[in-house]
This record gives structure tokens, sequence and C-alpha cells, in this order.
């Protein structure tokens, strides 16, 4: 598991959480309306071994 960007307070009211659950719901569901097909082949590569995934070639030729 990775380390939070942030930590969540601990002093928000029961109505202050659910808002922010809220919100953040309604975003997850925006972001994969207008992303899905690219999440999907992005979460599709990132949980490729690494051996099949494609490698990154650097150029030793400058552009031009």
């Amino acid at each position: 598991m990775t380390k939070p960007i942030f930590t969540v307070p601990t002093y928000w009211t029961p109505e202050q959480a659910l808002a922010v659950y809220e919100i953040l719901d309604d975003l997850r569901e925006q972001v994969w309306a207008i992303y899905n097909v690219r999440l999907q082949d992005e979460i599709r590569r990132q949980r490729q071994p690494s051996k099949l995934r494609p490698k990154k070639i650097k150029s030793t030729n400058p552009p031009g």
C-alpha cells in the first residue's frame, strides 16, 4: 500500500464525513464516465507483469 498523500481529520462530524464521501464518489463517477476506456487500458497495463510490458526505448540520436 502506498503512503497517503494527506490524512483525513478525525474531528469531522458524521455529516461532514458523509458530504466528503459523496463528493468523492460523484467525482469518481464523473471521471469514469469520461475516461472509462482509457482507465481500463491503463489499469490493465499497470497490472501486467513487468516482463510483458513494452520497454521504453531511449533514443541516442538527437532530434533533427
